[in-house]
């Protein structure tokens, strides 16, 4: 059901800093509540009147495209209720300028397909440019602008995200559905979520009211300081429901500058996909946290030169234990091409030492395209729709069939034997883990299975709490690995 968008004005912040003021907090006996309202709007207008200059109103305009609307721009793999606002990818949104020279911060959906993008500053000065430069990878964008000579533009400065905590006071500015100049206010709810928009994210999550067109806005603490830049909501409707996210600024820190300098953001390359481990794999070693390769690119990528597989389990990199697949990352992506990473590996219950020399980052690593729209209007093939028998793996949330040659063409697959996903259910182990209709399955838990009773045999062995681990076999012949795990 549709539901208002709640908004938090300097009122409710006064308020939430009043329930705080009443208590006996030291040095504060005696203190008036209203002085302390009175103290704590004061600080917002403070911050409002010293970054809202800054803040500004993105037009994107793109040429022609035989691309569906929104099939290119919006990030892939995003999960189901997760939505960039829809106003956004008509090429409208918001941005922040970072530096008097005229840089524009700002979202990488904004801008995707622009050839021309203006921007409306708050005083009613406008700017053309074409000077767009992107990084699709963490859904960022700048743009260019240039002021006339001797004129002076309002910025922000980027700060430190590193310092939030939860529960600390922050400001959401932008245009919200047009309206230029838009504050609202709340606190930072969560941090380093995981939403599946990008490559390289580690979203902080708010209350503060973030709408269609507030993408690219600054979120703002009370110093006046750039902490984040809105992005996404979570919704069902299309506005506000409650829960916003925004991209830390400690990662606009660090693609700005490659951006200015090179036009593209220079990161260290490792050729693997990966996924989380669960702890009942790691436990015998004494290990915390790992991530399991569940594919490796083609070619004589530092991976394979390093000599890591498959099933490999990297449970060190440089030294730091690693604790999620992020954690990997962003050793790797920092790290300069030519330099070395010392890992230690699980392999077969064995502990392997190896050093991987990184190299720098294709451009067209990591973006995904072109397979899942393959698939996409197969999402789901019900059993009447093929003459053939369909059969549920419960405790993975799909279903298979046998690899018969009606469904070979129905998939667009060779005919080679084996099972291929036919149905994959919301919410389920197979589509948190990427399981999609249209993959081979090849083997499970390291067994190779050719038909339906081999699957579910392995299957029925396996723990999902542990994680089950399935090789699949794409359309283009290459293979990886899923892990399907429990909540």
């Amino acid at each position: 059901m549709p539901t208002t968008p709640r908004r938090l004005g300097p009122s409710c912040l006064m308020l939430a800093l009043l329930g705080v003021g009443v208590g006996a907090l030291p040095g504060q006996a005696g203190t008036h509540p209203l002085s302390i309202s009175k103290e704590s709007s004061k600080t917002v207008r403070e911050v409002v009147r010293k970054v809202l200059p800054a803040v500004v109103s993105v037009t994107a305009t793109a040429e022609p495209t035989d691309v569906a609307d929104g099939e290119e721009e919006a990030p892939a793999g995003a999960p189901h209720g997760f939505e960039v606002p829809p106003f956004a990818r008509e090429g409208f949104g918001s941005g922040v300028i970072v530096d008097p020279k005229g840089v524009v911060l700002t979202n990488n959906h904004v801008v995707a397909r622009a050839t021309v993008v203006r921007v409306l500053l708050q005083d009613g000065r406008s700017y053309e440019s074409s000077d767009i430069r992107r990084d699709p990878k963490t859904d960022l964008a700048i743009v260019q602008i240039a002021p006339e000579d001797g004129e002076t533009l309002p910025h922000a400065r980027l700060g430190d995200s590193g310092g939030l905590e939860i529960g600390d006071f922050i400001l959401a500015m932008g245009s919200p559905f047009g309206l230029n100049g838009t504050v609202t206010s709340g606190i930072i709810s969560a941090k380093s979520r995981p939403l599946g928009l990008s490559m390289y994210e580690d979203f902080l999550q708010t209350d503060a009211a973030v709408n269609p067109g507030n993408s690219g806005g600054p979120m703002v603490n009370l110093d006046g300081e750039i902490v984040g830049i809105n992005t996404a909501i979570r919704s069902n409707s299309g506005s506000f429901g409650g829960i916003a996210f925004a991209i830390p600024s400690n990662m606009a820190r660090k693609v700005v500058p490659d951006l200015l300098d090179h036009g593209r953001v220079r990161r260290g390359y490792l050729g693997v996909a990966m996924d989380r481990v669960g702890p009942e794999r790691l436990k015998e070693h004494g290990a915390k946290g790992g991530v399991i390769i569940t594919g490796l690119a083609q070619g004589e990528t530092p991976a394979r030169e390093a000599g890591i597989k498959l099933h490999d389990i990297i449970i060190e990199a440089a030294g730091e234990p690693l604790a999620d697949t992020r954690a990997l990352q962003r050793v790797v992506s920092d790290a300069k091409p030519g330099s070395e990473i010392p890992m230690r590996i699980l392999r077969d219950g064995e502990s392997i030492d190896v050093v991987a020399v990184i190299k720098e980052q294709p451009e067209e690593f990591g973006l995904r395209r072109g397979f899942a729209r393959q698939l996409r209007p197969k999402r789901n093939l019900k059993p009447d729709s093929m003459e053939v028998e369909q059969h549920e793996i419960a405790a993975g949330g799909f279903s298979v069939v046998e690899l018969t040659p009606e469904a070979a063409k129905r998939f667009g697959l060779g005919d080679e034997g084996g099972i291929v996903v036919s149905e994959v259910d919301e919410g389920s182990p197979a589509a948190r883990a990427g399981l999609l209709p249209g993959l081979v399955i090849v083997e499970i838990e390291k067994q190779a299975v050719t038909n339906v009773e081999e699957a579910l045999k392995v299957v029925g062995k396996a723990e999902l709490e542990e994680g089950i681990l399935v090789k699949v076999r794409r359309p283009d012949g290459q293979t990886r690995l899923v892990v399907l795990q429990g909540d």
